[in-house]
C-alpha cells in the first residue's frame, strides 16, 4: 500500500471509529410518555411508585411523577406536590372523560389511563397506543442544546405546544405521618417545572436552548414533549426526546 492509499485508508478508519463512539454516545429516544400521578398521602400509591421506578430505568419510555397536592388534608402535606400538577391531571379527565381524579393514575402518550400500579394495563397500553407522529431529536455543543422537530399534520383548531420538563432523577422521603406514615419512598423523575417554549404549527422547526437557562432550573433532568391541545382539553403527545 503506497503512502497516499494508507493516509487515506487510516483517515476513514479514524472516521470510522468517531462515528462508532459518537452512536454509543446518543441517548435513544423516548417511545412512549408515561405521566404518574400520586401523591405521598396515599396509601395505595407505593405500588405505583415502585412501577415507575422499574419504568424509568426503560430507555424507550419518558416515565414522569408529578405528584399532586389534593390529598395534602389527610394529614401529611406532600413535599414533592404542585398544584400545576393537579390542574394538568384535571385537563386529562376531561379529555379522558373520567367523573373524577385519582391516585395513582398513569397517562400514556397523553391519550389512555389506566390504575398506576396495574401493570399488566399498563403494559398493554404502552404496547397499543399510537405511536409517535412527530421525529423529535436533540444534539448539543458547548452552550446549547439544538431541538430540531420535524413536519407533519396539525388537525383544524389545535394548537400544538413544544414544552420543556424539567425533573429530577430521584426523591427520597421520609413520611412521619398520614396514610404512608412511617414510610420511606423512593419517587423517580419528579417533575418541578413545565415551560411552554414554543408553538409546533406542522412546518419543521428547529429551536435552540441555552444549556445556562437548562441549568437554571436546578433539576438534573430535562425533557421535551410536543403535546397538542384544543378547546382546553390536553390531547396526544405526539413526540419526545431527553435533553439530558
Amino acid at each position: 500500500m503506497n503512502s497516499l492509499a494508507y493516509r487515506l485508508y487510516a483517515t476513514v478508519l479514524a472516521f470510522g471509529l468517531i462515528v462508532f463512539s459518537s452512536t454509543i454516545n446518543t441517548k435513544a429516544n423516548p417511545l412512549t410518555v408515561i405521566e404518574l400521578f400520586t401523591s405521598q398521602g396515599c396509601s395505595s400509591c407505593p405500588p405505583a411508585d415502585e412501577y415507575l421506578a422499574e419504568l424509568s430505568e426503560d430507555p424507550s419510555v419518558l416515565a414522569l411523577t408529578l405528584p399532586v397536592d389534593y390529598w395534602d388534608y389527610l394529614g401529611w402535606r406532600d413535599t414533592n406536590g404542585r398544584k400545576e400538577h393537579t390542574q394538568r391531571q384535571y385537563l386529562y379527565a376531561k379529555t379522558l372523560k373520567k367523573r373524577s381524579v385519582y391516585t395513582p393514575q398513569i397517562v400514556v402518550n397523553g391519550v389512555a389511563d389506566a390504575v398506576g400500579s396495574d401493570r399488566r394495563n399498563v403494559q398493554s397500553l404502552i404496547n397499543t397506543v399510537a405511536p409517535f407522529s412527530v421525529p423529535v431529536s436533540v444534539h448539543q455543543n458547548a452552550n446549547t442544546y439544538i431541538a430540531s422537530i420535524g413536519a407533519g399534520d396539525v388537525p383544524d383548531g389545535t394548537m400544538v405546544a413544544v414544552w420543556l420538563v424539567f425533573f429530577d432523577k430521584k426523591s427520597r422521603v421520609n413520611i412521619p405521618r398520614g396514610e404512608n406514615s412511617g414510610k420511606k419512598i423512593a419517587y423517580h423523575n419528579v417533575v418541578r417545572s413545565m415551560r411552554m417554549i414554543s408553538v409546533w404549527e406542522g412546518k419543521a422547526l428547529k429551536l435552540t436552548i441555552a444549556k445556562s437557562d437548562v441549568m437554571r432550573a436546578g433539576t438534573d433532568s430535562c425533557a421535551i414533549i410536543v403535546q397538542s391541545e384544543k378547546d382546553g382539553r390536553l390531547g396526544p403527545i405526539v413526540g419526545a426526546a431527553l435533553l439530558i
